[in-house]
């Protein structure tokens, strides 16, 4: 537990209750890599505007700040549910007023630009939402958004079209980042960094963590050695 809640990669934690199948996500950031809000900002926090839920008022993100959570969520998982593309488009159209000025900087110091584009190309053309016309020429500067949107809309509406193997989910998570180290550092993490999987699997003292790096890449090569083997 100690090293699931140090470890960068992990930013949540799946509660389930069995009894009426329901499944809450308890977050403590919005993403490993692509962080919205500001880290340990107690003043950010305070000024939090208040929604409605239930019986409660709880503190929710600012218009332009759940804009951008929502697009990068979404684009993590190729829009996986039409669901999360709606809410996109939803949020846009009730606020007339976004602050596209400050959500274009901050997927640009966030370096996940190509992320947002990609929600916003597959809002356009799925859902036709209207879009101002500086938000539009700045699309047209990230052409491999609008690849990515081609790549993946004809599955959204068949059923029967194959899921994605772990080669064609690396490759298109190679696809969603900026630069080519943020590409490499996602390929280490994949291959090299322990995670829930292998602390629940094979649960070691403490002494013994080194060899949760060895025991992930003989898995990995098992699984994907045989995975290609029944190929063949």
């Amino acid at each position: 537990e100690a090293a699931f809640l140090r470890s960068r990669a992990n930013y949540h934690m799946m509660l389930v209750r069995q009894q009426r199948s329901m499944l809450v996500e308890l977050h403590w950031k919005t993403d490993a890599e692509f962080q919205v809000e500001p880290s340990r900002d107690n003043c950010w926090w305070d000024a939090l505007p208040r929604t409605r839920l239930g019986a409660l008022d709880v503190r929710c993100f600012a218009p332009r700040e759940l804009a951008l959570v929502l697009c990068l969520h979404g684009s993590k998982h190729y829009w996986a549910s039409l669901g999360w593309l709606v809410d996109v488009a939803e949020l846009i159209g009730q606020q007339p007023g976004l602050d596209w000025d400050w959500i274009i900087a901050r997927a640009g110091q966030l370096r996940a630009k190509r992320r947002l584009a990609f929600a916003l190309v597959l809002a356009r053309k799925l859902l036709k939402v209207d879009l101002p016309d500086a938000v539009v020429t700045w699309l047209a500067t990230q052409p491999e958004a609008g690849n990515l949107a081609e790549t993946i809309v004809g599955g959204l509406f068949d059923p029967t079209a194959p899921q994605p193997n772990a080669w064609q989910r690396l490759r298109l998570n190679f696809r969603l980042y900026d630069h080519w180290h943020q590409r490499l550092h996602h390929a280490v993490d994949v291959t090299m960094k322990p995670g829930l999987v292998e602390w629940s699997r094979w649960p070691l003292p403490r002494y013994l963590f080194f060899l949760y790096l060895p025991l992930r890449v003989m898995a990995l090569l098992k699984k994907h050695g045989q995975s290609l083997a029944h190929k063949r």
